[in-house]
């Protein structure tokens, strides 16, 4: 046998000194043992939970950093790459294009859409109820007022109503998506 295959992996020896550790904390009780080994139980999960605690507050502010480059990235280079990919698809039958990472192309909506900038929904439901009271809807158990989407966009194309709070996308529109594969590396 080589001296490589003498050696203890890394992660395991990490892990049982670790236990080595915590089992002599744990034989190290005095006269009220009881007390002491649930004491000692309850401080082991403890600083479990708070380590727990901290990675979770450490991957929500990863993830809310992310987002915010993606939607810069989606901002900056996404209506470049719908030209892209509509001159790339143009004349074929594809509408996709398939990457290592992922798959960009166009889907066709079959129906109206509306798009609007989130802050503005309140306003958008207060317009929405005066001029197309059918397009608000409320949810259970919460009283909570919420927009139908496509009904508002159908009822603005017919009756050409506009307002400065939405915009109609027409049915049979070509909507640009990206999809990522999951597992995919830079």
């Amino acid at each position: 046998m080589s001296d490589e295959q003498l050696q203890p992996d890394p992660i395991m020896a990490a892990l049982l000194e670790e236990y080595a550790a915590l089992a002599a904390e744990s034989t190290d009780f005095g006269p009220d043992e009881d007390s002491q080994l649930v004491e000692h139980h309850v401080r082991m999960l403890a600083r479990c939970d708070r380590e727990i605690a901290s990675i979770k507050a450490w991957a929500a502010t990863e993830t809310a950093r992310l987002t915010r480059k993606r939607d810069a990235i989606q901002s900056y280079f996404g209506y470049k790459a719908a030209a892209a990919t509509a001159r790339l698809t143009a004349g074929g039958k594809k509408k996709s294009i398939t990457f290592p990472w992922g798959v960009a192309g166009f889907r066709s909506a079959g129906k109206a859409g509306l798009d609007y900038i989130p802050e503005n929904k309140d306003e958008l439901i207060k317009w929405a109820e005066e001029h197309c009271p059918a397009a608000v809807s409320e949810t259970d158990p919460q009283p909570t007022k919420g927009i139908k989407k496509v009904e508002l966009a159908e009822w603005m194309i017919a009756h050409k109503a506009e307002t400065p709070l939405a915009q109609v996308l027409a049915p049979g529109r070509q909507d640009f998506y990206v999809k990522t594969k999951a597992d995919s590396d830079e």
